[in-house]
């Protein structure tokens, strides 16, 4: 590959360009490492954990199509490796993960993705700070198909360089203000009219009422140069309220309006959110979402797009915990209603501190779309997840 040429002797100005390309982070970080002292007493300077994830899987509906379908079995095979420098100031993450996707009888679906990070908060001093992330992953090519289908899913690289300034201010008030660079880069040819450079400048306050209620303002300012579509700028202006209104108990309400400049037009939106999580009993679990937006695009379609969540975790004993998951997906764009409805149920069960087996049912449907669109498929897996 690129990345392992350019440490052998016969690296070539190919290869850095490709790297600087593409890990712009790796040299960034090691480069601001290799000025930094060892780690601090009693740590080992790297940490580094194997993991390995097996799942295999039955699908009714490989393809998700509408029209027919065919059943399969496949096996997700994801061996990685974590690691963290610990230097005194600045402590390194990075992970990599390798998935296949091997398929009995349809081969061609069969792929290969890479999931790899670095990333590190550098604290140049109390209030200021430097963070730089760079991740290389798999991101679906279709909302409206599975996530995690192989053929719907391709490659992107996100890398970011963010400057920021944090202070409390008093016993109450705390501010954050800073700027991001970021640049986005695909793999597939069907979505390199998404790449992008970006500028954000963004500032949040936080004020507590009381020890348990939170309420907080942000705005931030973005624009985005693209390789092939028209660029935009963003004002995002956003309010909201966070609190615990017990010891079991916590919530988040935020509501913001976006203004947006693409094309010399400027479009308006909102979006809203509310989130809470429960806590009945120490073996319950309960977490739910409703979010809402609602903007125009770029020809002024108003669109509208809105999903309900609902995640039950239940623990019966330590080493088990059974996982109830529904989503319910609607957009509404140019007269076409796509409404999706994902059902999850689970089950899991620790072996040992290093292994963990799961099962469970997936179920997801898309209706309410044009009729030749409407499609569902039914999955069962069975796996073993293992971090040394």
């Amino acid at each position: 590959s690129p990345l392992w040429r350019c440490w052998i002797p016969s690296c070539n100005f190919y290869s850095v360009k490709i790297i600087m390309k593409y890990y712009p982070a790796i040299f960034i970080i090691l480069l601001l490492a290799s000025t930094l002292p060892s780690p601090g007493s009693g740590r080992d300077l790297v940490d580094l954990k194997p993991h390995l994830e097996l799942t295999g899987y039955y699908d009714d509906n490989v393809d998700f199509s509408p029209q027919s379908s065919s059943s399969d079995i496949s096996l997700q095979m994801s061996p990685g490796i974590a690691a963290r420098l610990n230097l005194r100031r600045m402590p390194i993450e990075a992970d990599y993960t390798y998935t296949r996707y091997q398929y009995l009888k349809r081969s061609d679906l069969t792929r290969d993705f890479h999931d790899a990070y670095i990333r590190t908060t550098i604290p140049f001093a109390k209030t200021f700070f430097l963070r730089i992330h760079d991740r290389y992953n798999t991101v679906p090519l279709d909302v409206n198909q599975p996530v995690d289908q192989p053929s719907n899913l391709t490659q992107k690289n996100s890398f970011s360089v963010m400057p920021f300034w944090e202070k409390q201010l008093n016993s109450k008030n705390k501010l954050k203000a800073g700027y991001e660079y970021d640049r986005v880069d695909y793999t597939s040819s069907g979505l390199t009219g998404d790449d992008y450079n970006g500028h954000r400048f963004f500032i949040r306050w936080d004020g507590d009422l009381d020890r348990a209620l939170v309420i907080y303002q942000k705005d931030q300012y973005r624009m985005k140069y693209f390789s092939v579509a028209p660029d935009y700028t963003q004002f995002l202006p956003e309010a909201g309220i966070t609190g615990r209104l017990s010891r079991r108990l916590k919530f988040n309400i935020s509501g913001g309006y976006s203004f947006d400049e693409t094309g010399g037009e400027r479009d308006t939106g909102y979006v809203y959110a509310i989130e809470g999580d429960w806590f009945p009993t120490s073996k319950i679990d309960l977490a739910a979402i409703f979010r809402r937006e609602r903007t125009t695009d770029i020809e002024g379609e108003p669109y509208t797009e809105q999903y309900y969540q609902l995640e039950l975790k239940y623990r019966p004993t330590k080493r088990i915990a059974l996982l109830s998951h529904i989503r319910y997906y609607d957009n509404n764009y140019q007269d076409a209603d796509n409404r999706r409805i994902n059902f999850k149920l689970g089950a899991t069960y620790r072996l040992n501190k290093w292994i963990l087996i799961k099962g469970g049912y997936i179920r997801i449907e898309n209706v309410d779309m044009p009729a030749a669109e409407s499609a569902e498929a039914n999955r069962a897996y069975l796996g073993v997840d293992i971090v040394i």
